[in-house]
């Protein structure tokens, strides 16, 4: 088994992820909620698989800090259905 401390002291990259949301609170109010983290990429792991980690990681988080800031969690859940596509109509003279 390594040694966790060598493990995080050789890195090959480093990969950071960060979102972040305002939200109109009304009465010219507004919050501003940011979510980052960074994760150390050793040789032995995967970049990407690192990045979607990072990825999940910070999004759960930020809908669990803005449902506790606003009382509700007004990101949009994901949908397997694509939105539809907007088609401008020509108008017949």
């Amino acid at each position: 088994m390594q040694d966790p401390e060598l493990s995080l002291s050789v890195r090959v990259a480093e990969v950071r992820f960060s979102q972040s949301m305002t939200i109109n609170l009304g009465n010219y109010q507004a919050t501003k909620i940011d979510v980052g983290v960074t994760f150390p990429v050793g040789p032995d792991h995967n970049v990407q698989e690192t990045f979607d980690l990072a990825a999940q990681f910070v999004e759960k988080n930020l809908a669990k800090q803005i449902e506790e800031s606003v009382g509700e969690n007004p990101l949009p859940t994901p949908s397997k259905t694509p939105a539809p596509r907007k088609t401008r109509r020509k108008i017949k003279k």
